[in-house]
């Protein structure tokens, strides 16, 4: 089962965020450069002064703290937006079960939009927006990403339901929606399966016909309804709807 909202949001950050991460290196190799031969060297000092400037308010030495803490912070936020792709295609069960994980990463992207819309605003406040046009721009075109990517999380986490569990029966039969997996079809494989179906339906509905009415063949029809009604909605598939209707009408005509 894919999720294609959070799939799509993932996307547009892990591109953003692959290339953040590989500058962001450069940035720190060049602030390194610096550090040790930029005075010295005027041809490396003009070079990589534009790049690291903004990080030299409080000194060379917290400029590397400072470039170290922003490597980390686009490898975390490479990470989350991989953990994102992967959670869009993973079972309802394990999904309910990340979705405090997955608050913590939508608060960790909301600090990230603050930060970005920060910086923009007082880019223009400061110069204007034409004065840096090529960083301004940037920053808009990334902040309109991030704010999409956390509107489309959001939706997607909000629209899931938790896991439906059927009772069945004075022993209480659950039946839990397992992990859904991409389905791989071939040529034919619907139309086979649609057939055993059928013969499978044509057998037990003769079964059902010679049960007694009761209580228990009531519950029997509306048990099987139930499980009819998840394999239409997807959340189980052909095979586990055979083989839970086998197990209920076995239980209930002993």
């Amino acid at each position: 089962m894919k999720r294609k909202s959070i799939l799509t949001g993932a996307v547009l950050l892990s591109i953003i965020y692959s290339f953040a991460v590989v500058g962001t290196i450069v940035l720190g190799a060049a602030s390194i450069i610096y550090f040790f031969v930029g005075q010295s060297i005027q041809v490396i000092n003009d070079l990589f002064l534009p790049l690291i400037s903004p990080f030299l308010i409080f000194g060379k030495v917290w400029m590397l703290v400072f470039i170290v803490l922003t490597i980390l912070g686009a490898i975390f936020m490479l990470v989350l937006s991989t953990r994102f792709m992967k959670y869009s295609g993973i079972g309802n069960d394990i999904f309910q079960k990340k979705k405090s994980l997955m608050i913590f990463y939508l608060i960790c992207l909301i600090l990230a939009i603050g930060g970005y819309a920060y910086w923009l605003v007082n880019n223009i406040i400061s110069s204007g927006f034409t004065a840096n046009i090529v960083v301004n721009v940037t920053l808009t075109v990334v902040l309109v990403i991030h704010v999409l990517s956390f509107i489309l999380f959001s939706y997607g986490i909000s629209k899931e339901i938790s896991p439906i569990i059927a009772q069945e029966s004075e022993k209480e039969i659950s039946v839990v929606k397992t992990e859904q997996r991409p389905a791989i079809y071939t040529a034919g494989l619907d139309e086979i399966v649609e057939e055993q179906k059928q013969e499978e339906d044509v057998k037990e509905v003769k079964t059902v016909k010679h049960l007694e009415e009761s209580a228990s063949s009531k519950k029997l029809v509306e048990s099987i309804g139930k499980l009819d009604q998840m394999r239409k909605e997807g959340a189980i598939s052909a095979q586990e709807y055979t083989k839970l209707r086998g197990q209920l009408i076995r239980k209930f005509i002993k």
